[in-house]
């Protein structure tokens, strides 16, 4: 083998090297697993009863404010937390663990995702609530009423959000990172009194540190490089 010839090889071995290293440091984002859990339908609406006073000037007893139903329904979901400890990537953004929900109606084919990120929590679940009816921001929670069936996926992401705007007044947010994948569906009536079935239960394995990925690749990588390298030499030599 000539010289000329095995520097050509060793200039590539150390450009594929570093290529790779690149492919393992842009992949240091852990994957996070599939989430476990479970969804309810919640009332907590109540009644407020009239208000009664005296008339000033006739003395006679009147209705001051007539009695009402004050609004209280929402869907809750209950998200069993996996390991995951924040951190700041190297370009300054917070990398955390969330969970995004999406839904459709039960005989529906097309999911939606009508439903912001949910930061998890500190402690062993994720707890989240979407307001019902003509209080609600959501469009598909405002419409619903007692009887319907809807179907809900919930996927875990690990990275970070940014806020878009797209008018003055309108914004969506964009996320960055790496997905789980959908659960299993978790199909709800509404009304109906229920014990949930939550998805298949697993295990969660604690999402590496953000170090730990980069390093075992890099590492990988020195030994592959390092392998190739001794080997030219010994060609080189024995030429």
């Amino acid at each position: 083998m000539s010289r000329s010839l095995a520097l050509l090889l060793i200039t590539v071995l150390v450009l594929s090297s570093l290529v790779m290293v690149g492919s393992v440091f842009a992949q240091s984002i852990p994957k996070p697993s599939v989430p476990e859990f479970t969804v309810n339908y919640v009332d907590h609406s109540y009644y407020v009863p009239p208000t009664y006073g005296t008339a000033p000037y006739t003395g006679d007893n009147i209705t001051i404010q007539g009695g009402y139903t004050v609004d209280n329904r929402s869907i809750e979901f209950t998200i069993k937390n996996q390991p995951f400890t924040p951190y700041n990537d190297a370009n300054g953004n917070l990398i955390s663990l969330y969970y995004h929900v999406h839904a459709k109606g039960h005989y529906e084919k097309e999911w939606g995702t009508p439903y912001k990120y949910i930061n998890s929590s500190d402690s062993e679940y994720t707890i989240a609530s979407y307001t019902m009816g003509e209080h609600s921001i959501n469009k598909i929670l405002m419409e619903i009423t007692i009887g319907d069936t809807l179907d809900f996926q919930v996927e875990a992401q690990v990275g970070y959000y940014t806020r878009v705007y797209t008018s003055l007044y309108q914004s969506y947010y964009n996320f960055t990172g790496v997905s789980s994948g959908w659960s299993e569906t978790q199909t709800l009536t509404i009304g109906e009194s229920q014990t949930p079935t939550p998805s298949p239960a697993t295990t969660p394995s604690p999402l590496p540190s953000p170090y730990e990925i980069p390093i075992i690749g890099v590492a990988f990588i020195v030994i592959v490089f390092a392998a190739g390298l001794g080997l030219l030499i010994y060609l080189i030599k024995r030429k």
